[in-house]
């Protein structure tokens, strides 16, 4: 495990990110920290926006704000193969690198060391979307960051992520709740009852707040004077060399802006604003006398009121939460949702709260955090370091394991299975001979417990079943004790199945012959289980009477026998079987161990 655990939330609409150190005994921030994208000292200053600018040379920049503003980067990456999304996909390359360099300039706990960072990064992504969505987008990240020599490790789901930032406290256990991840994107939700997530991620949806500066956006282009001042300042802008300016997408930031102002400044729903297009952009115009007489010609005024513009988006939100109210009751039989958590900048609009509790009627509360736009990096941070803990004590007790008894006690198990599913066959070949001495069904025994090897089918078979059977329950266990550790949770492990394609170890031969160690165990242990007529005249032939009761009672006295005690194992090729056994266990068992855990990640190279 690296130092620390660092979090990204790549946003719609902003970027976050948080640090959590590894060491379980960490006595400073133990649940980290917000880590510094802007240079600032209040946690709410320390995000950025998901916005990149690009200049007329084609230089991206997050710092110089005179370029042309590009975000809305939220893209699963197939859309980006569309070529309208070509440039949006180079920028948000070049956004990733952007912020990746902010975080190690910002932030002086992060190192870059002889070849080695101190930190793993993760991110998270909409729930909604496919696991090869996931995977791409992964990839995507990974391809952008290669020249910096590092690697995200794996991407969860927002609304998950916001959970785990508050799921381990005591008061949300044994309950029924709901994570709203309000976010410019996407509305995300997650539903865990009883420690349990319940909901399906497809529940999540498109609707989320970057639509209301698109209402607001789309009502300001109705207007009558709108195109005329949108051509004046094309214009102007062109003949200052400007003409990359695209005018919409500024005045979209600014909308956001603005209402984000609102928000923060108690005005909402009122948006009150003024938008100098060249004041911004050039520099020529602001020494002329023309400039100043005309400004009026290159400023948008902006005067909204979003409970007009934004009418039909807000019942959208509330049909979908009707809609989701009734999912969770189908699901939980109508029990009541003791809490509901909201996450994402957009969770702070006025009318959100009061709407989740008129629908939701939550008995315990609605919880808004007082850092909404973090609650998702640092579910990333804690939620990747519990699954670290996690791996870590998982793959200690499979190596804690020992499991040259496993296939010890498999492989006796299937010797015992042999005598009863296998040997039918050989004893009524048995009893069915002619001239059958004691030394005949001597050797007819050996015979038989000896081709119990590599070479036999159906014993190899019965060797894998028990040997499958035992590293099945032996995982299951261990990730059952994981899982209530690490996540104080009771999973049901009883579907774990693993089918190890294991060798079988091969008796030495010379252990069946007269001077070999289980021929002679096994005479003297006749000697000791059979009648005295059998015991001292090995050669003579038996009726089909005495044959029968002789054969018979050496199947019942040998299932009693234990093998363990007469055979002896080559140490070093025990040894070696095992080791193979434990890596097919550790590579089959992962995917039950990651499965079962709270939440469903997915995995660089996944």
């Amino acid at each position: 495990m690296k130092e620390y655990i660092v979090g990204i939330d790549f946003g719609h609409g902003e970027t976050s990110a948080w640090i959590a150190p590894t060491a379980p005994n960490a006595s400073n921030y133990y649940e980290g920290e917000s880590l510094k994208l802007m240079l600032a000292n209040t946690i709410a200053e320390r995000s950025c926006y998901s916005v990149i600018y690009k200049d007329a040379n084609d230089n991206f920049s997050i710092d110089n704000l005179t370029g042309n503003p590009i975000g809305g980067f939220k893209l699963r990456i197939s859309l980006f193969r569309d070529p309208i999304n070509s440039e949006r996909k180079e920028a948000f390359r070049a956004y990733i690198k952007e912020i990746f360099k902010k975080l190690l300039n910002n932030n002086s706990m992060l190192r870059y060391q002889n070849g080695n960072y101190n930190f793993d990064l993760c991110i998270a992504c909409p729930t909604r979307w496919s696991q090869d969505d996931k995977v791409a987008y992964l990839n995507f990240f990974n391809e952008a960051l290669s020249e910096f020599n590092i690697e995200i490790l794996w991407v969860v789901n927002e609304s998950d992520a916001a959970f785990f930032t508050h799921g381990n406290i005591e008061r949300y256990r044994n309950k029924c709740v709901l994570i709203i991840d309000y976010g410019s994107s996407t509305i995300d939700y997650t539903v865990i009852n009883n420690g349990k997530k319940i909901s399906n991620d497809n529940w999540s949806n498109q609707l989320g707040a970057s639509n209301i500066e698109k209402c607001i956006l789309e009502s300001i282009r109705n207007k009558n004077d709108f195109q005329n001042r949108y051509n004046r300042i094309m214009n102007a802008l062109s003949s200052d060399g400007m003409s990359h300016i695209d005018i919409c997408s500024c005045l979209n930031l600014e909308l956001r802006k603005e209402k984000e102002r609102s928000v923060i400044s108690n005005s909402y729903p009122n948006i009150h604003a003024s938008y100098n297009m060249i004041a911004k952009y050039t520099t020529h115009f602001k020494q002329s006398m023309e400039y100043k007489n005309d400004i009026p010609n290159y400023r948008f005024d902006i005067d909204a009121d979003m409970f007009e513009d934004i009418q039909e988006y807000q019942n959208c939100v509330e049909a979908d939460f009707i809609q989701l109210k009734h999912r969770i009751d189908l699901i939980t039989n109508g029990k009541k949702i003791s809490y509901v958590i909201l996450s994402g900048g957009a969770c702070l609009m006025p009318w959100v709260k009061p709407l989740v509790e008129n629908i939701f009627e939550p008995t315990l509360g609605v919880d808004v955090d007082n850092a909404a736009s973090f609650v998702v990096a640092k579910g990333i941070a804690l939620y990747a370091r519990a699954q670290m803990y996690a791996h870590n004590d998982y793959i200690a007790k499979i190596n804690q394991t020992n499991f040259k008894d496993l296939y010890a006690k498999a492989d006796s198990l299937a010797i015992t299975s042999s005598i009863k599913q296998l040997m039918p066959t050989m004893i009524n070949e048995l009893k069915s001979g002619k001239d059958v001495t004691g030394n005949v069904i001597r050797e007819c025994f050996c015979n038989f417990l000896e081709g119990l090897n590599s070479k036999n089918e159906n014993y190899c078979h019965l060797v894998q079943e028990h040997l499958n059977t035992l590293v099945s329950k032996s995982v299951a266990d261990i990730i059952k004790d994981v899982i209530r550790q690490v996540f104080h949770i009771d999973i049901d492990t009883s579907d774990i199945k693993l089918n190890l394609n294991a060798k079988i170890i091969d008796w030495n031969p010379s252990l069946f012959t007269p001077n070999g160690t289980f021929y002679q165990h096994f005479t003297e242990w006749i000697k000791k289980n059979s009648n005295a007529l059998f015991i001292f005249e090995w050669g003579k032939v038996r009726n089909n009477s005495e044959l029968n009761n002789i054969i018979d009672n050496t199947k019942v006295a040998l299932e009693k026998i234990i093998i363990d005690e007469l055979v002896v194992y080559p140490e070093n090729i025990l040894v070696q079987y095992a080791e193979e056994i434990k890596e097919m266990t550790i590579e089959q068992s992962k995917q039950f161990f990651f499965r079962k855990q709270l939440f469903e990640t997915t995995f660089k190279n996944n």
